[in-house]
């Protein structure tokens, strides 16, 4: 179960595809802080790596850049 730190407030807990949908919803983008059990900290969505391919370096897939 993933968690994520949207505009000061935790959402969560939600499962993988929920958090795509968030995704694609525009309500969270490759720079929004997530975090699940096993994790040693909070990141970037992007930069996790069950979701890095996602973004690829350039962190383009962001649909609202406020998202974070």
């Amino acid at each position: 179960m993933w968690y994520a730190l949207v505009h000061s407030e935790q959402l969560g807990p939600m499962p993988r595809k929920e958090l795509l949908d968030l995704n694609r919803q525009g309500v969270i983008g490759p720079m929004t802080m997530v975090w699940r059990e096993g994790m040693a900290r909070w990141m970037p969505l992007a930069d996790t790596p069950e979701f890095e391919a996602l973004f690829g370096e350039s962190h383009t897939l962001a649909v609202n850049p406020d998202a974070t």
